[in-house]
């Protein structure tokens, strides 16, 4: 939310992948939800205007378009892997496929 909507960088990046323990599944499920909902919003206040102006989230020098992509594509890689791990841990198809077939 930083990048594009100007909030404070205060994630932590370093103890979040050395957290020891983490959060049960509804918590992570919550966390992820409520990140979604907070990031539509941001994006859903830009005004087109604001799309070619410059940005620098975590020192990269970008667009506020560009930014928006690459946030996208990133949660896209992670929610594959996640989807991923699970089918191979239950062995089975997830059934995610939309629409579904009729």
């Amino acid at each position: 939310m930083h990048g594009v909507g100007g909030a404070p960088d205060v994630r932590v990046r370093d103890e979040e992948f050395s957290a020891d323990g983490g959060m049960s599944g509804a918590e992570l499920i919550f966390l992820f939800e409520s990140t979604i909902d907070e990031a539509k919003r941001v994006i859903a206040a830009v005004p087109a205007e604001r799309m070619t102006e410059r940005v620098h989230p975590q020192g990269r020098d970008v667009s506020v378009l560009e930014a928006i992509y690459q946030v996208v594509g990133h949660v896209q890689q992670h929610v594959g892997q996640i989807i991923l791990v699970t089918k191979q841990m239950l062995g089975t198809d997830l059934d995610l496929t939309m629409p579904r077939p009729r």
